[in-house]
């Protein structure tokens, strides 16, 4: 009990110290810009450091292999109608939905979706039309 009333008070004393940073951070003193120059220089230089971040949250999220159900890649983009129609109807309708997901940069789900007639009915209705006259 002792154990865990020390790491207790561990944390609260780094979370104290986290906030005196931050006292101190704001209590820094703001240099205005003397003129039109330097607050464009300041406002470029503030552009520039949020567009290294966006680059940088960008660069974690290209595609990526799901760890935990290893059933494909992460979602790039929206899928389509011609996604749609290659996926039910076209030159992928035999492919696993692993595969299609891979080639097209889509997710497992997005193509589950459109094959189970959960998005795109459109298409999944004349995907059964199609089997149902492939049957006659």
């Amino acid at each position: 009990m002792a154990n865990s009333e020390e790491k207790g008070m561990v944390k609260g004393m780094e979370i104290k110290d986290q906030v005196n940073e931050l006292k101190e951070e704001i209590k820094k003193e703001i240099k205005a810009p003397k003129n039109i120059g330097e607050l464009w220089i300041a406002i470029d230089a503030r552009f520039k450091a949020l567009e290294e971040r966006i680059d940088a949250i960008d660069g974690k999220f290209k595609e990526k292999i799901r760890e935990g159900n290893g059933r494909g890649p992460l979602s790039t983009r929206e899928m389509n109608e011609d996604d749609a129609r290659r996926i039910m109807l076209g030159d992928l309708k035999d492919k696993s939905h692993k595969d299609c997901a891979q080639e097209l940069g889509l997710s497992y789900g997005q193509i589950y979706s459109a094959r189970g007639g959960y998005t795109f009915k459109g298409i999944y209705a004349e995907r059964e039309k199609a089997l149902k006259d492939a049957k006659k």
